[in-house]
């Protein structure tokens, strides 16, 4: 049983009329727990449930953890990196908010667009090494990893004829220090 399955289709319009017809019923959903959970941290974080799904949620949630443990200078450098304009925030609380509301359109976006599936934080390595492709808000994908020597490395990701996407990554300084490929393969 895949009660993350259950969980996901449950946010659903329909799924959730089906959800509650067999809560009425007396019957025993031990994941709703978890749902409701997740609905309720959402609904406070306003976080679209229904729209992004449990995943995505739950993403967004545990970023939203992250942002609350930054200062102001680093929730605006964050911004700065997804190309998000923080101008008109005046609180630590409004670019959290305008780093939720990026996070819901990156989860739209994905969700529509199948080279999307790249986005995230991905792990690699015997070390786990993690290193992100995000969706910038001018639409591009963007890179950003760690390397020992250079320190953070990032580009921009542009699909090739070959349906790789490829980045020339560069140092924070501005000079390129290599190149990278990436693909998503459905195993």
């Amino acid at each position: 049983r895949d009660s993350g399955a259950l969980a996901r289709r449950a946010v659903t319009p329909a799924g959730s009329a089906i959800t509650e017809a067999l809560l009425d019923f007396g019957v025993d959903l031990p994941w709703y727990c978890e749902l409701s959970k997740l609905s309720q941290e959402c609904s406070e974080h306003k976080i679209p449930l229904e729209v992004v799904g449990s995943t995505a949620a739950s993403f967004l949630l545990r970023e939203c953890e992250r942002w609350r443990g930054m200062g102001v200078k680093d929730l605006r450098a964050e911004c700065r990196y997804i190309m998000l304009s923080t101008d008109d925030c005046v609180e630590r609380g409004d670019i959290v908010s305008r780093l939720v509301q990026a996070g819901v359109q990156q989860a739209r976006i994905a969700a529509e667009q199948p080279e999307n599936k790249l986005v995230g934080t991905w792990r690699y390595g015997s070390k786990i090494v993690e290193y992100k492709v995000q969706r910038g808000s001018d639409g591009d994908l963007r890179f950003s990893g760690p390397h020992s020597t250079y320190g953070t490395l990032s580009g921009t990701l542009k699909l090739d004829e070959d349906d790789w996407h490829m980045a020339e990554l560069t140092e924070a300084a501005g000079e390129v220090m290599g190149h990278i490929r990436l693909r998503f393969v459905e195993e």
